[in-house]
């Protein structure tokens, strides 16, 4: 089901119209992108145990990347902060209310962010750790 999950979730993310002109890709060539990207990357799958209340849970990381050549680092980062903003409400929305992916409610957890430390100049980026589970 991770693959569905990760497909439903790009879907989703091509559906929200504050991300159109942001290239939202699956899978990562390990290329540093050059323009407003979303990468979305498989991660560690727990599969449901017979504990009560035991779920399936998928991690992804999901990218966010922007481009800015000023000199200025402090506006590659707002151009970030701008994309990450709707890319975490848009992930929220994902888990939120009735949405289903074959027929299982998911549930959507934010993990951590971390930065790219600034090593991909011009481009900035970062990856956030997101759970989904299901039962």
């Amino acid at each position: 089901m991770w693959f569905d999950i990760l497909m439903a979730l790009n879907n989703h993310l091509i559906a929200t119209s504050e991300l159109n002109g942001v290239a939202i890709v699956v899978g990562s060539d390990t290329k540093i992108p050059q323009g407003a990207t979303v990468v979305l990357i498989r991660g560690t799958f727990d599969p449901k145990t017979t504990e009560p209340k035991s779920r399936d849970s998928q991690q992804l990381y999901v990218e966010c990347w922007q481009w800015d050549e000023s000199e200025s680092p402090t506006k590659g980062y707002e151009k970030l902060a701008e994309l990450e903003g709707i890319v975490m409400k848009a992930l929220n929305d994902f888990g939120a209310g009735s949405n289903r992916v074959n027929n299982k409610q998911v549930r959507v957890i934010l993990g951590q962010t971390e930065p790219d430390g600034d090593a991909f100049r011009p481009s900035v980026g970062s990856r956030t750790a997101v759970t989904v589970q299901w039962q």
